[in-house]
């Protein structure tokens, strides 16, 4: 929602909250046990409201790309995605792990990655060969210089080599 229709909707459920609160205060006026739960209702109204302020300023400054807030970037999120061939790893036989990049991933620029026995690797393409059969966590951490950061950790399937016996 665009900073200027988010403040519209905030002043109109103000409006409505006002009016619901004159309503309730003419109907409980004489009833304690009423006044009571009216008062616990509008504390957390009140608090939503409050909250939605601070929202609608959130927003604001988000979409306003130039209003130099610490943090904010400017182009879209950095995206971590990537692939493997061959599909199924086999022990012993290197697989090739590749970095999805381009815009729809948000043009990350550095690419770490994390393997079964600690082992770690940098760069967008890599090899790595498995020592071990079953699933195998591996993990990528893309950054891009803006300081966008995203991970993603994917199992990987791998099948025990397969030994020929003549």
């Amino acid at each position: 929602m665009q900073p200027g229709r988010a403040a519209a909707h905030l002043q109109h459920a103000r409006q409505q909250t006002r009016a619901a609160k004159a309503a309730l205060d003419a109907v409980v006026h004489d009833r304690p046990e009423a006044q009571q739960r009216f008062a616990s209702c509008a504390v957390r109204a009140e608090r939503t409201l409050v909250f939605q302020d601070d929202l609608v300023e959130f927003q604001a400054e988000v979409f306003d790309n130039s209003s130099g807030v610490p943090g904010v970037p400017s182009e879209s999120p950095v995206t971590a995605a990537f692939s493997w061939a061959p599909a199924t790893a086999i022990v012993g036989v290197p697989v090739v792990f590749t970095a999805r990049v381009g815009s729809d991933y948000g043009n990350p620029t550095t690419f770490e990655w994390d393997f079964p026995g600690e082992v770690k690797k940098t760069g967008q393409e890599v090899q790595f060969t498995f020592r071990k059969a079953g699933p195998q966590l591996v993990h990528l951490r893309v950054t891009r210089e803006d300081t966008a950061i995203d991970g993603i950790s994917m199992s990987v399937p791998v099948s025990a080599a397969v030994s020929r016996h003549l």
